[in-house]
């Protein structure tokens, strides 16, 4: 998305600003699945809904590159365990390389208060595979002055305003922020993050032993740069 086609080479893609998007689609923005490529440079990938990744859930390999545009208001609920409101990337392989755009005013909303088993992961981004932030990315609201309400909020999610990083029996979460990837796709080397992670909120339930309004990590987390700023939680981080 944000490009015209391929450059005399046949291979570099060539950029052409997108002044439209991706708006309103029940089934979530886009599915990006079984090792496929998806560029996002510029445009707007909005008002979606899904169970997982409402704006964009990456799968089985597949790899997502985002150097512009935004992702917002895309809206993960249900009763039942979800995630991913702007972007689920949600394969040990899969592959989530941010190093511009923003991703903002995005909901997973887990509709069940009276079970700690029921959970909403991951306002802005859902990890399971690997994940690199760094440029000028930002997950939020960087304009922010106040800390994050439940009202008043960059991203929202019950674990995990911003990020949750996962670990689970066969997915872990690899979170690289202030790294992008080596030439090998998958080792990190440290790149300067201008942007970061603000003012995100996560409505924890008492009972629930993950948090996290910036973010809430459970496998692997390397930070080297950027700045996360004006999150909140109910408990736990």
């Amino acid at each position: 998305l944000g490009y015209s086609g391929y450059d005399s080479d046949g291979v570099t893609p060539v950029k052409k600003t997108l002044t439209g998007g991706i708006y309103k689609n029940g089934g979530g923005g886009i599915y990006n699945s079984y090792n496929s490529f998806v560029y996002f440079d510029s445009g707007t990938i909005a008002w979606n809904a899904s169970m997982y990744g409402a704006g964009v859930r990456n799968y089985q390999g597949a790899t997502f590159e985002m150097t512009g545009g935004t992702i917002s208001n895309n809206k993960c609920e249900s009763a039942s365990d979800i995630h991913g409101g702007g972007v689920s990337n949600e394969n040990n392989s899969s592959k989530f390389i941010m190093s511009g755009g923003t991703i903002n005013q995005n909901i997973v909303n887990c509709t069940n208060t009276a079970s700690s088993s029921s959970h909403g992961y991951g306002g802005g981004v859902y990890n399971a595979g690997y994940m690199f932030m760094y440029g000028s990315a930002v997950i939020g609201n960087k304009s922010a002055s106040d800390v994050a309400t439940s009202s008043d909020y960059g991203n929202f999610a019950r674990e995990g305003g911003g990020i949750y990083n996962a670990s689970t029996t066969d997915n872990k979460g690899k979170l690289y922020i202030g790294y992008k990837p080596d030439s090998d796709g998958t080792t990190p080397v440290k790149s300067e993050l201008t942007g970061g992670i603000y003012q995100n909120y996560a409505n924890t339930l008492t009972s629930q032993t993950n948090g996290g309004g910036g973010i809430g990590n459970a496998n692997i987390l390397k930070i080297s740069s950027g700045t996360i700023a004006y999150n909140a939680t109910t408990r736990l981080g």
